[in-house]
């Protein structure tokens, strides 16, 4: 499994939604070790050179885009037809 040498591949990853909410090692995983390992690091706990991620930042994570996103999954449950007026999510500062 890829998920031990994260190292392996230093490229940057190519531009992603995700780069301005996760931090750059977690990107790299997605874009160079696939869904699985991905999946496997971001619910998990690991602090590599290469990837810094705990339940912690998932949870800011996961806060943060709930504020973004409003009263829009309230809506969204009551008209499932609803449209989302898109608006970028602002970068996602980790501590």
């Amino acid at each position: 499994s890829g998920a031990d040498t994260f190292a392996d591949n230093l490229e940057s990853p190519p531009e992603s939604i995700l780069a301005g909410m996760i931090p750059e090692g977690l990107l790299k995983v997605l874009m160079n070790h696939g869904p699985k390992t991905f999946a496997e690091v971001f619910v998990g706990r690991h602090d590599t050179p290469e990837v810094i991620w705990s339940p912690e930042m998932r949870h800011h994570l996961v806060s943060l885009i709930l504020e973004h996103l409003g009263d829009f999954p309230k809506t969204l449950r009551e008209e499932m037809n609803s449209n989302y007026d898109y608006s970028p999510i602002p970068p996602i500062k980790y501590s």
